[in-house]
């Protein structure tokens, strides 16, 4: 008789803990899910691009009970040679925006890893000004190929008004960039020429002058100016200001 009380006071524990979960926090036990892994493929040698196929499967050996494990593609791969040949990212501070070319870095520039597992910061190098972004945008035409004299370059922008954004004063956009044209030595700079307009709007001119004292606008040369851009016309390059103003 005893044997019976003893064996029946023993599941107390599991049956309160029962009771808890499924009755009082209302608790469901989830349906069974099968297992899932991450696989590594590399092509041979020979090979430039593979198609695997969905259901797919791959042979992972056997269980503890000795039963096969199989896993299946989920969806069609293709694999093929491509491989990241460099990591580059940049940091947008409330003011500034900062460029690291090599981030997987000691300084987001390319020193050595010195921390004693390698690692490094995806998106955060050092907050300096030599790491400050050159941003901006270039256009190249025929038309810039001025040689000499008083030269005056007009360029008219006009943006998107659906695009919900705020229209633009000329003044703020003019003095948020520095304008350079491609000169015989290198890139060299260029003088808004007039008082800038205050008023807002989707159109912004920029008035830009070459005076005579400055050199021919020649075509871009890579060994030159650099920068990566396409030779052969000359070109006009506007670069975001980042000055201790926090423009």
């Amino acid at each position: 008789m005893f044997e019976f009380v003893r064996d029946h006071t023993n599941t107390l524990t599991v049956r309160h803990l029962d009771f808890y979960y499924e009755e009082v926090l209302r608790l469901k036990e989830k349906l069974a899910e099968p297992n899932h892994a991450h696989l590594i493929l590399q092509l041979a040698k020979h090979q430039q691009s593979h198609l695997l196929k969905a259901g797919t499967e791959f042979n992972a050996g056997k269980d503890s009970k000795g039963n096969a494990v199989v896993y299946r593609l989920n969806e069609d791969f293709a694999a093929n040679n491509a491989k990241v040949v460099a990591l580059k990212s940049v940091n947008h501070t409330p003011d500034k925006l900062y460029a690291f070319p090599v981030t997987n870095s000691g300084d987001g520039r390319g020193a050595e890893l010195t921390s004693p597992i390698k690692q490094w910061h995806p998106f955060t190098g050092k907050i300096e000004s030599e790491n400050l972004a050159q941003v901006g945008f270039a256009i190249t035409s025929h038309y810039l190929l001025l040689s000499e004299g008083q030269r005056k370059i007009m360029l008219n922008l006009s943006f998107d008004a659906n695009s919900g954004s705020e229209k633009i004063s000329q003044q703020d956009f003019c003095q948020a960039f520095d304008f350079f044209l491609t000169g015989k030595k290198g890139w060299v700079q260029a003088k808004l020429d007039i008082n800038l307009n205050l008023t807002p709007s989707f159109t912004v001119k920029v008035p830009l002058l070459f005076d005579g004292s400055q050199p021919p606008i020649i075509p871009l040369k890579s060994d030159i100016h650099g920068n990566g851009l396409p030779e052969g016309l000359p070109t006009l390059k506007a670069v975001l200001k980042q000055d201790n103003t926090g423009r």
